[in-house]
């Protein structure tokens, strides 16, 4: 398995994507994203990569795609790293244009009840008239023993 592959399956965390078409797509617009068009974007957030995987069972994957979702760029740090992974910012391209963000978080990162935030990196290609979030915040309030999940659009 390659390291990129390997890293992959180490980010099955909790997800929460937003997509970045303005509106919520029907099913039959995630029925189009079906990974047939291999082809990966020119141009992706700075110091995300966008690799190839083989999974035992599924195949190659190209630029990660997965079916329904898209191509997943995930950033070339946690791909090199060998530290435990805890919480990154996904990015997803279909068609060569950017369809969504999803932040990826451990059970452990959770567990931990602490609040917490990951940037949204710029990214080039957003569809005309929408500005993607600048970051992901993640609230934990202790009273509710939950989390309150948000998009925001400045940093913190």
């Amino acid at each position: 398995m390659s390291l990129a592959a390997s890293r992959m399956r180490r980010l099955a965390g909790a997800g929460l994507g937003l997509l970045l078409a303005g509106t919520a797509a029907s099913a039959a617009e995630i029925a189009k994203i079906d990974c047939a068009d291999s082809t990966k974007p020119a141009t992706l957030p700075a110091g995300y990569e966008l690799p190839d995987a083989v999974l035992p069972q599924v195949g190659r994957l190209i630029g990660i795609c997965v079916p329904g979702m898209g191509m997943h760029a995930l950033p070339s740090a946690e791909l090199r790293s060998t530290a435990l992974f805890e919480k990154t910012m996904l990015v997803g391209f279909y068609h060569q244009q950017p369809v969504f963000v999803e932040p990826m978080i451990t059970r452990a990162t959770l567990l931990a009840r602490k609040s917490f935030s990951i940037d949204v990196p710029a990214i080039a290609g957003a569809p005309a008239g929408l500005k993607p979030p600048a970051a992901f915040e993640a609230v934990y309030d202790s009273t509710a023993q939950a989390y309150q999940f948000t998009f925001r659009a400045t940093k913190s």
